[in-house]
């Protein structure tokens, strides 16, 4: 039988915090690997279906199988995959007692999707660069 133990040691954490016009919603110092690795798979993926429709809908012709319909569809399950991703990015990100204020604050700020969308490609910056580190 063979067997390894992994044992991590965390680095040294800093702060993880955001303004959004003057209201500063605080963040876990790190989130787990699994929580990032579904984010940017699910991301990668909504840009590579996104592409790809984009391309069929250029050369799709009238006697193709793909037509507006099916392409309309998988553009928009792929949209909300990557909408849902980036909820439980920001989600699992946010500590629990600033989670209602984030939500007010970008109801009452107008925000987008472009706009929150923005704010977890930071918290994946700012958490891929501080990395765990194997004993």
């Amino acid at each position: 039988m063979t067997r390894k133990v992994f044992a991590f040691e965390k680095k040294d954490t800093k702060d993880v915090s955001f303004d959004l016009g003057g209201v500063v919603i605080h963040c876990r110092p790190q989130v787990s690997g699994l929580v990032l690795m579904e984010f940017t798979s699910v991301a990668m993926t909504s840009l590579a279906k996104s592409e790809d429709a984009k391309v069929r809908m250029q050369t799709t012709h009238p006697d193709d199988d793909a037509g507006p319909d099916e392409l309309d569809r998988d553009m928009a399950q792929s949209a909300g995959n990557a909408t849902r991703a980036l909820y439980d990015l920001l989600q699992e990100s946010i500590i629990k007692s600033d989670w209602q204020l984030f939500k007010d604050t970008v109801a009452d700020q107008g925000l987008g999707i472009e706009d929150v969308s923005e704010i977890g490609m930071w918290l994946v910056q700012e958490y891929t660069a501080n990395p765990t580190v194997s004993r």
